[in-house]
């Protein structure tokens, strides 16, 4: 916020704001609004500067003020403030303190300054690290990004439990252990791409109580389509490669079944995590990927058990 601003009683006309524009030495360097007070400086609304300019001189304000404007509580976080601007498209915003007097007003090249800062924050809880990673302290960096890494280890340890529950199945056929990576990893991808749509719904207060569960329907059948697609190319490889048409039907229809859950879960995570009252952008990730992973091995080798 900046406290200098230029603040005019309801009774001027636009001549006495063009004079007092011109003999004040408190005006700001820059500004597009005209903020109209009553005695008790408390806001009653606002006039452009290009619509000061192109009034006459006799003109009264309140023939011109307009008194729908976005006002700022002088408590409201930053973030808050970044989405209103973003929302209304705003040059700049009054801020008023708790008994609802003006103190100054916010502009749109601070609030740009702002989105910046959010959008790297959450860029960097994504990859689990944090923005004083480089400068902090050799323990304190350690210690920091362990708990993100333990959780990639439980993930791996599940993963690794599902596949000793079924080595006999990859004992009995080798190029199930080839191909069983096909499907975490094409579902880990298609999680990764909905979970960084959906955080950054979220961070632009996107979503509202319906819009959620539709995206959850879009993602799913966006997923599914993708998979299906998917699914066709990777049959006609391996009735190319193994001649096994079995697998060639197994393979698809676990990629179908981890790819709808990868796309769905993108959206589901973010939501529970949310609600929870933590950051979408640290907690959905490393949750969705320790269940694509399992459930993708898990699925594929159950249905190689039963069929093969």
């Amino acid at each position: 916020m900046q406290q200098e601003l230029v603040a005019v009683p309801s009774f001027w006309k636009v001549g006495d704001i063009l004079k007092h524009i011109q003999n004040s030495e408190l005006i700001p360097d820059e500004f597009y609004e005209v903020y109209i007070v009553n005695p008790k400086h408390k806001i009653l609304g606002s006039v452009h500067l290009s619509q000061v300019v192109r009034s006459q001189h006799s003109t009264p304000l309140k023939a011109i003020m307009g008194k729908e404007l976005k006002v700022i509580p002088a408590t409201m976080d930053q973030e808050e403030v970044a989405h209103l601007f973003r929302k209304y498209n705003l040059v700049s915003a009054p801020v008023e303190d708790d008994s609802g007097r003006i103190i100054g007003m916010i502009m749109a090249d601070d609030v740009v300054d702002v989105i910046d800062e959010e959008a790297e924050r959450d860029i960097l809880h994504l990859a689990r690290v944090g923005e004083s990673d480089l400068s902090a302290p050799f323990f304190e960096t350690s210690s920091r990004r362990i708990g993100w890494l333990c959780v990639s280890l439980v993930n791996a340890l599940m993963a690794a439990f599902v596949i000793d529950h079924y080595k006999g199945t990859i004992e009995s056929k080798g190029s199930l252990a080839a191909l069983m990576t096909v499907v975490a990893a094409m579902g880990g991808a298609a999680g990764t791409q909905v979970v960084a749509v959906t955080v950054r719904a979220y961070a632009s207060r996107i979503f509202n109580t319906q819009s959620p569960w539709r995206a959850l329907r879009k993602e799913t059948f966006i997923g599914l389509a993708n998979a299906v697609f998917f699914s066709i190319i990777l049959s006609a490889i391996v009735l190319f490669w193994l001649g096994d048409v079995r697998v060639a039907l197994i393979l698809p229809a676990a990629l179908v079944f981890n790819m709808c859950w990868a796309s769905a879960g993108g959206v589901l995570f973010p939501m529970l995590v949310s609600r929870l009252g933590l950051d979408p952008a640290v907690s959905a990730g490393p949750l969705l990927a320790a269940t694509s992973d399992v459930l993708g091995f898990a699925v594929f080798l159950g249905l190689a058990s039963f069929f093969l």
